[in-house]
């Protein structure tokens, strides 16, 4: 609903025609992290063999650290920018007024580490015990969420500024 509202869409879709999206964007989302997944996991393995298998210093978890950030930033962006071109409804969106979202969806990557970095010390545990993971995973859907609708939004303003 907010991304058809940022695109000025005002006819949604069906409710069956909803799920169908959803169940087939969700696939998608699914592809791409286990095709992240095993990306990393064979980058991992060349970088193990080019290092002679000696992988107990800086410069291969450097290295390994910084291939692992841009495939999940590339694999992230195409995500979204999936995301954003298939939930209007009414309205087909261009793949070009799409593609600069994935500018702001970099500062998803640097968000997640922020949030990585403050969450041990919003002692979620003591305010919810076991609960703690569950809290923690709404929270980041929702700030994942104000990341997306900002990319959204960033789009529909420059549409309009090459329109007018």
């Amino acid at each position: 609903m907010a991304l058809n509202k940022a695109w000025g869409v005002t006819k949604s879709r069906n409710y069956l025609a909803n799920q169908v999206v959803a169940f087939g964007l969700a696939f998608l989302m699914m592809v791409l992290g286990m095709g992240s997944v095993l990306l990393n996991a064979g980058l991992r393995d060349v970088l193990t063999v080019a290092f002679l298998q000696h992988t107990d210093n800086f410069a291969f978890h450097t290295i390994s650290f910084l291939l692992l950030a841009v495939t999940t930033g590339v694999l992230r962006s195409c995500s979204s920018f999936r995301f954003t071109g298939c939930c209007p409804t009414a309205r087909s969106i261009p793949a070009r007024s799409c593609a600069p979202r994935s500018t702001p969806e970099s500062f998803w990557l640097v968000a997640k580490w922020i949030f990585e970095a403050v969450v041990p010390h919003m002692h979620l545990e003591d305010l919810y015990g076991p609960f703690q993971v569950s809290v923690s995973l709404i929270f980041w859907a929702y700030v994942s969420g104000l990341i997306l609708f900002a990319g959204a939004q960033f789009s529909v303003a420059r549409l309009g500024d090459k329109q007018s």
